[in-house]
């Protein structure tokens, strides 16, 4: 029984003394690290959104038609050079030809009607004036006593009934004016459609695309076929390119933009943004935006339909000092590293002495001071673990476990600052570089807050620096303490000693 209690008390002094060794003795007996360094440069620095999109003239202009038939000529094809009112093809006539005539017809028996209506207003007006002259001698008469009342009578009734003849036949008159104006109306229809046959150009440009075929029917009863697409003008294009929604408020009209075609692989072409459309689209839960830009194309080297791979340049800096954005990534395992002029990099925005600024910058109450002090520390600790758990890898510490702790810290400060003073922390503990720096089209930018390792007596040191605009190896960095050619760390390699 003793032995066995013996035993026990030794296993457990063994892993005591493991766990010892593995998390409390000092990182140098256990652990060698060796920082990769780059040097600083001096360059250009350009931030830039990616994307792609199709080519397509200004202006494409369909030609279509309006009339049914046979396509009895084609006088243009694909890439055939016209000119505005130029014959592209012609449908069949001779239907509307027919019925051109029988249109022709019923207008001049429209007409002739007419004469004869105007001929029975006549008659009609003569015996309307003679039965008047009538009614007036037998009015006189009557006077005399020379002719009974039923003769005066019949007399008005036979000028009334000649007064209703006239009215009936101007009536007819106006009737005929108006079918003279249907069959009018009817025979320049005729005559618009057979104009319609004659398929003409409305616009100058190419013919990019022939839909139909000699002898080919054309139906236009239910809707306008489309024969042919004419460019107005190849000697400029536009790009329709798709933005998502976190980039879109990057773009501005007027933004250069470089993008290049497979047909060429070796030339760069040039453009600018005209338009960025509000109707947005979703795809898949995809939200993007339509963004137009213009294109010179004077040789018509670029076809429509050609892809393009798009770069709009939001930010140009030349000739500025610039870190690899590695650099701007790196944090040193937990307790290593002296301050410099930013301190540990275990704390957020910088080390203890940072943290300390911060608190002092938020403007805290004495509990919410402490009880900030008390999640940075237990922050620092949980880093440290995830530092040693990663000591194997020989690609540095896991990025994904770096951001959970970053996120869980965020939430747990959300409980104990105000939304001022959790807004005032983000802007403190942001991280430098990832392009978050302002920019303007000239190329001007807005300096952020950032800081950057450099190593010093063999011991990684933190500085503070100020970041400008990042591409995608690069970010513009300005710092009194630091010059083209200055190694900074990008990465920590950790060997397990024997």
């Amino acid at each position: 029984m003793k032995a066995i209690f013996k035993s026990k008390w030794l296993y457990a002094a063994l892993v005591a003394g493991a766990a010892w060794w593995y998390f409390g003795s000092p990182a140098s007996n256990a652990e060698r690290i060796e920082y990769q360094t780059a040097a600083l440069s001096t360059g250009t620095v350009e931030s830039i959104v990616n994307t792609a999109g199709s080519l397509s003239p200004l202006s494409i202009v369909e030609v279509g038609s309006e009339v049914s038939g046979l396509i009895r000529e084609l006088n243009a094809d694909f890439n055939s050079v016209v000119n505005a009112g130029d014959l592209l093809a012609r449908i069949d006539d001779r239907d509307v030809r027919t019925v051109l005539r029988q249109r022709e017809a019923d207008l001049e028996v429209s007409k002739a009607n007419l004469v004869q209506e105007k001929s029975a207003l006549l008659r009609a007006q003569t015996d309307a004036d003679f039965a008047q002259r009538e009614l007036e001698r037998s009015e006189s008469l009557r006077e005399r006593n020379l002719i009974s009342e039923t003769d005066l009578e019949n007399a008005v009734s036979r000028v009334r009934s000649a007064e209703a003849s006239l009215e009936s036949a101007k009536s007819r008159i106006i009737s005929a004016q108006a079918n003279i104006l249907q069959r009018e109306a009817q025979l320049e229809q005729t005559q618009l459609d057979l104009e319609r046959t004659y398929i003409r150009s409305p616009v100058d440009g190419v013919v990019i695309n022939r839909l139909v075929d000699l002898g080919q029917a054309v139906n236009a009863n239910q809707s306008i076929p489309t024969l042919f697409e004419v460019a107005q003008d190849l000697s400029s294009m536009q790009i329709e390119a798709s933005i998502d929604e976190a980039n879109i408020g990057k773009i501005q009209e007027g933004l250069p933009v470089r993008f290049r075609v497979d047909a060429y692989p070796d030339e760069r072409f040039s453009g600018v943004v005209t338009q960025v459309r509000k109707a947005a689209t979703n795809t898949n839960n995809v939200v993007t935006y339509t963004v137009i830009i213009n294109a010179e194309n004077p040789d018509e080297t670029l076809l429509p339909g050609m892809t393009a791979s798009v770069d709009v340049v939001l930010g140009s800096r030349r000739n500025v000092l610039r870190a690899p954005n590695a650099a701007l990534r790196f944090t040193p395992p937990a307790g290593v590293g002296s301050g410099g002029s930013g301190g540990d990099a275990r704390m957020p925005g910088g080390g203890t002495d940072r943290a300390a600024e911060m608190a002092s910058q938020l403007s805290l109450t004495e509990e919410q001071e402490q009880k900030f002090a008390a999640l940075i520390e237990e922050n620092a600790q949980e880093l440290r673990v995830v530092m040693q758990q990663q000591q194997d890898n020989p690609f540095g510490f896991d990025r994904n476990a770096m951001s959970n702790l970053r996120s869980k810290l965020e939430n747990q400060l959300k409980l104990v600052l105000n939304e001022e003073q959790m807004a005032s922390y983000r802007q403190l503990s942001a991280p430098a570089g990832g392009g978050r720096a302002g920019f303007t089209p000239g190329g001007a930018t807005q300096m952020e807050r950032g800081e950057i390792w450099v190593l010093r007596n063999g011991e990684p040191v933190q500085l503070s620096i100020r970041t400008g605009l990042s591409d995608v190896e690069y970010t513009e960095i300005q710092s009194d303490e630091l010059q083209a050619g200055d190694e900074v760390i990008v990465r920590a390699v950790y060997f397990v000693n024997d």
